[in-house]
C-alpha cells in the first residue's frame, strides 16, 4: 500500500470536509453550500462510500486530495504532506537525500530565527525595538510577524548554531554565513546589527530573511540585505506575509499587493489582513501563480512616487496577461505631505486605509484616470499619445467584451471614432500574435490527416455516449469483454482529443479489474481529468441508486448497454465518414478524376455495408 492509499484508508472525506463546511446528511450522501462558488441551494455533495465530492453547480469534484488542494490553494505535494500529518502517516519519500537536505535547511533557519527573536528582546535589541515602536510596530505585531534582531557581531549566529550541532555547510547553504579567508574561522555572519524580517512560505516554514539597517548606522551594504538564492529560498517565488494572509484572501476573495514589509505589518494593525508584499523584486509570474491559488482577484497598492507607479504598471500588465481580475488602490487620492505609502497612511489614520482597501478600482479605470490626467486630449499630439498608451493596456485584456467596453470609453473621452480605435487595436492584436513563435506549417500529408479526422468528436452526442460508457466501465468493468475494449480503442484512435478520450486511455492501460470506481479515479493524474471523472461517477451513482435491485435485474443489463453505446458511437463515426466520402466524391466528379472516383465509390459501398 502506497502513501496515498494509506492516507485515504485512515481519513474519512466526510470528516475532513466537515472541518470546512457544515454538512447535512441526504440519503447516501452529505450536502453543503459549495465553498467554490456562491449559491443559495446546496449542490455540493460528498459521497462517503466512494470517498469523493462533487458540486453540481460549478462542476468541481474529486477525492480528499483534490478537495484540500482546492480549499487550501495547495499543489498535490503540499496536500500530500498536509494530509499525511492529519493521518499520522510518515511519507516514505521523506527519507530521500534531497528531502532530508531541505529539512536540514528548515531546521537551521528555524534555529536562527529563534536566536534572532531572543536578540530583539535582549538589551542589545533595545535600539531596534525603539525604532519599531516609533514606526508603529507594537510588541503584538512584532510577535505576530516573528521579527528579530542580528547583533553587531561577526560570528554570533555562527557560534550559537555551531553549539547546536549545525555545521558551516548547513549555515552557508541557508544563507546565514559567508565564506571568507580573511575570517579567523573561515566564515562570518551575513546579517549584523540589523532588524530581521523572516520570510515564510504559505504554511509557516521560514525560508529566508530580509534585514534592515538600523537608523544612523553607516553600513555600506544598503538599507536592506536579503538571504541569497538557496535550495529553499527564491525571492522571485516568495511573498512577504503570505502565511498570515491566505485565509483572509480566501475570505475576501481578494489579494492586495503592497510594496514593503512595514506596509504589510501596519495594514494588519488596521485590520486589513489580505495583504502581501514582494521580497525586493518586481512582481513575477511565479508570485502571481501563488496568489491565484487563493483568489483570481488582485489589487495593487504601490507607493505614489514615480518608482512605485512604474512598478504598479508593470505588475498590472503582467497580471492582466495572466487572466487575473486586476484592480488598483489609488494611494495618490490621499494628497498629504505626511503619507506616500500604506504604512504612512495607517499611522496618519488607519480608517483612511480601511476605506481605500474596500474601494478597489478596476485596473483599466486606474490607467484611464492616470493617463487622461497627464495628457491634454484637446491637443492633437497629446491625444495620440494618450490613445496609444491606453490601447497598449486594453489589448492586454483577455476578454473581448472588456476590450469593447473600454474602447467605447476611450472613444467617448478622447473624441476618436470607435471604428478607428477598433482598427488600431486589431493591428496591435495581430502584431502581438506575430511576435510569438510562429507555428510550423503543416506538410500536405499532415493537412490530409488533419482533414481526415472525425468532426463529430466535438459534438454533444458523442460526449454523452462517451460519458455513459465511461460510467459503465468504472461501475461494471466485469461486463467488458476483450472485444469491447478493442472496439473502444478503435473509437479512441479515430476520435479527436477530449477529456473522455484521455481518461479512457489511462484506465485502459491497466489490466486490473476494480470493484470500486474510486480505484479508477486514483489512476488519473491530472486534476482536471480527475474532476471530470468524479462528476461522471457521482451522476452515475445517483442514477444507479435510483434503480431498485428488482428493476436492475429485469430492466437494466450492463452488457447490452455497453454494446448499445459502442454501436451508437460507431454509427456516428460511420455517418461522419459517409458524409466526408460524399464530399470527396463530388470533388472527384468536378475534377473528372475517374480513377479516384472509382476508389471513392468502392469506399462508400464498403462503409454502407460495414461499421466505421
Amino acid at each position: 500500500m502506497n502513501d496515498v492509499e494509506e492516507i485515504k484508508r485512515r481519513l474519512n472525506i466526510v470528516e475532513i470536509v466537515g472541518n470546512y463546511l457544515r454538512l447535512t446528511k441526504s440519503g447516501a450522501n452529505h450536502k453543503a453550500l459549495c465553498p467554490f462558488h456562491n449559491e443559495k441551494t446546496p449542490s455540493f455533495t460528498v459521497n462517503e462510500e466512494r470517498q469523493i465530492f462533487h458540486c453540481f453547480g460549478c462542476g468541481k469534484g474529486g477525492d480528499i486530495f483534490t478537495f484540500i488542494q482546492e480549499i487550501e490553494g495547495m499543489n498535490f505535494v503540499e496536500a500530500l504532506k498536509f494530509l499525511a500529518g492529519k493521518a499520522g502517516v510518515s511519507l516514505t519519500q521523506q527519507d530521500s537525500a534531497k528531502t532530508e537536505a531541505k529539512n536540514q535547511l528548515n531546521r537551521v533557519l528555524k534555529a536562527a530565527l529563534e536566536l534572532f527573536i531572543i536578540n530583539l528582546n535582549s538589551k542589545q535589541g533595545e535600539k531596534a525595538r525603539a525604532y519599531l515602536q516609533d514606526r508603529g510596530i507594537s510588541t503584538e505585531l512584532r510577535e505576530k510577524f516573528s521579527l528579530g534582531f542580528a547583533k553587531d557581531s561577526w560570528d554570533d549566529i555562527f557560534s550559537n548554531l555551531s553549539t547546536q550541532g549545525f555545521g558551516p555547510k548547513d549555515m552557508e547553504q541557508a544563507g546565514l554565513i559567508v565564506s571568507s579567508q580573511k575570517s579567523r574561522r573561515g566564515y562570518y555572519d551575513r546579517f549584523r546589527n540589523r532588524i530581521i524580517f523572516p520570510v515564510f512560505n504559505s504554511f509557516g516554514d521560514v525560508l529566508g530573511f530580509s534585514a534592515r539597517v538600523l537608523p544612523g548606522d553607516d553600513s555600506n551594504m544598503g538599507k536592506y540585505i536579503n538571504t541569497p538564492q538557496t535550495p529553499i529560498y527564491d525571492k522571485s517565488r516568495s511573498l512577504y506575509g503570505v502565511n498570515l494572509a491566505r485565509n483572509a484572501i480566501k475570505k475576501k476573495d481578494l489579494t492586495i499587493l503592497l510594496e514593503g514589509n512595514l506596509d504589510v505589518m501596519l495594514s494588519h494593525k488596521a485590520g486589513v489582513e489580505n495583504v502581501v508584499a514582494t521580497c525586493g523584486t518586481a512582481v513575477t509570474q511565479d508570485q502571481l501563480a501563488i496568489l491565484k491559488r487563493y483568489s483570481d482577484n488582485l489589487a495593487f497598492a504601490f507607493d505614489v512616487d514615480q518608482a512605485g507607479i512604474e512598478a504598479a504598471k508593470k505588475g498590472i500588465d503582467l497580471a492582466l496577461s495572466l487572466g487575473l481580475n486586476v484592480g488598483a488602490i489609488d494611494l495618490g487620492s490621499q494628497k498629504t505631505k505626511e503619507s506616500k505609502d500604506v504604512a504612512d497612511l495607517v499611522l496618519l489614520d488607519e480608517n483612511i486605509w480601511k476605506k481605500l482597501a474596500d474601494s478597489v478600482k478596476p485596473a483599466m479605470e486606474y490607467y484611464f484616470d492616470m493617463v487622461l490626467d497627464f495628457y491634454d486630449v484637446t491637443n492633437i499630439e497629446e491625444r495620440k499619445k494618450a490613445v496609444a498608451e491606453l490601447l497598449e493596456k486594453i489589448v492586454l485584456l483577455p476578454h473581448k467584451l472588456d476590450q469593447a467596453y473600454y474602447l467605447e470609453e476611450l472613444a467617448q473621452k478622447t473624441g476618436v471614432k470607435l471604428e478607428i480605435l477598433y482598427d488600431m487595436i486589431e493591428e496591435k492584436s495581430l502584431s502581438k500574435q506575430a511576435s510569438k513563435s510562429p507555428e510550423i506549417s503543416k506538410s500536405p500529408k499532415q493537412e490530409f490527416k488533419q482533414k481526415g479526422k472525425s468532426k463529430i468528436s466535438q459534438t454533444s452526442n458523442l460526449d454523452k455516449l462517451l460519458n455513459r460508457i465511461l460510467a459503465l466501465f468504472v461501475f461494471f468493468p466485469q461486463f467488458f469483454t476483450k472485444n469491447h475494449k478493442e472496439q473502444i480503442k478503435k473509437i479512441l484512435k479515430s476520435a479527436s482529443p477530449s477529456p473522455q478520450k484521455e481518461i479512457f486511455k489511462q484506465i485502459l492501460s491497466v489490466e486490473t479489474v476494480f470493484s470500486d470506481p474510486n480505484k479508477y479515479l486514483e489512476l488519473i493524474e491530472s486534476d482536471q481529468l480527475k474532476t471530470r471523472l468524479s462528476r461522471i461517477i457521482m451522476i452515475a451513482q445517483k442514477y444507479f441508486d435510483d434503480i431498485s435491485d428488482e428493476k436492475l435485474r429485469t430492466k437494466f443489463d450492463p452488457k447490452k448497454d455497453i454494446e448499445f453505446c459502442i454501436k451508437k458511437i460507431g454509427d456516428l463515426f460511420k455517418k461522419d465518414s459517409l458524409s466526408e466520402t460524399l464530399i470527396q466524391i463530388k470533388k472527384a466528379e468536378e475534377n473528372q478524376d475517374q480513377e479516384l472516383l472509382e476508389e471513392l465509390m468502392k469506399k462508400y459501398s464498403r462503409l454502407l455495408k460495414s461499421g466505421f
